[in-house]
């Protein structure tokens, strides 16, 4: 087995956050081109449902994508080694960046159908929710506690 090295593991842990941040904001940057270019025309037939299941699905996903992490995060603590801890928190930092993650999607492609800007705008603030939780070695001694 390897030797654990926090240097490499905040270095992949960045490269997933980064990742998942670049995926979202290629969507926005293409749904926004597509949409605003005229390039290609959705018919939004009946959406007036995605007025309620977006925000709806945005706000559920991230209470539970915090719920989740928080759960997980209690779960490392009881760890007996440091990367087992670390390995825990970088699982629950992806489950926590998944549930986030979903809804940014689905605002995006709600904002592609309808055109309307309260979705990509949705989309935007989960992304800058996203900013706001760079994963880094002193906030993870600090959640676990270490």
């Amino acid at each position: 087995m390897r030797k654990f090295s926090p240097g490499s593991y905040f270095r992949s842990l960045t490269w997933i956050y980064a990742s998942l941040v670049f995926g979202q904001v290629i969507f926005v940057l293409i749904a926004f081109y597509l949409r605003n270019a005229w390039l290609i025309h959705p018919e939004p037939g009946d959406v007036d449902i995605l007025r309620w299941i977006v925000p709806l699905f945005a706000a559920g996903s991230i209470y539970q994508g915090n719920a989740m992490f928080r759960k997980r995060l209690k779960e490392a603590r009881g760890k007996p080694t440091f990367a087992k801890k670390m390995n825990d928190y970088r699982l629950a930092l992806i489950v926590r960046y998944a549930f986030w993650e979903a809804p940014s999607l689905l605002a995006i492609a709600a904002y592609f159908l309808t055109g309307q800007w309260l979705y990509l705008s949705l989309s935007l603030l989960i992304i800058l929710v996203f900013l706001a939780h760079r994963p880094d070695i002193d906030k993870a001694r600090r959640e676990l506690d270490v």
